[in-house]
């Protein structure tokens, strides 16, 4: 994923799909002048992670398809607790005149 900005509004990165600590692969934000950063993108290995977690999605409905009634509500309990653990939340985008 690829942000552009100017120097006074917000910032410019360049982002991967990596954990939260290497994430961002070139970040720069204020200063009096605007610049250009250069980042370089495995491209083989973003395609790798995408089939991977691609792969991985697919296994994980097929096992919980073929679940009965109760492990299917464990499953979702199990889930709902790490979705708690992690705190994911909904973000919406602020916009301004």
């Amino acid at each position: 994923m690829v942000q552009s900005n100017t120097s006074i509004y917000g910032d410019s990165r360049i982002s991967g799909p990596y954990s939260r600590d290497y994430r961002n692969i070139v970040q720069i934000k204020g200063g009096d002048e605007d610049n250009l950063i250069i980042g370089t993108i495995n491209i083989l290995e973003v395609i790798k992670y995408r089939e991977k977690e691609r792969r991985d999605m697919d296994n994980d409905i097929k096992s919980i398809l073929s679940m009965s009634h109760k492990n299917k509500m464990k499953k979702k309990n199990q889930i709902i607790e790490e979705m708690k653990k992690n705190k994911i939340s909904k973000t919406s985008a602020r916009t301004s005149l």
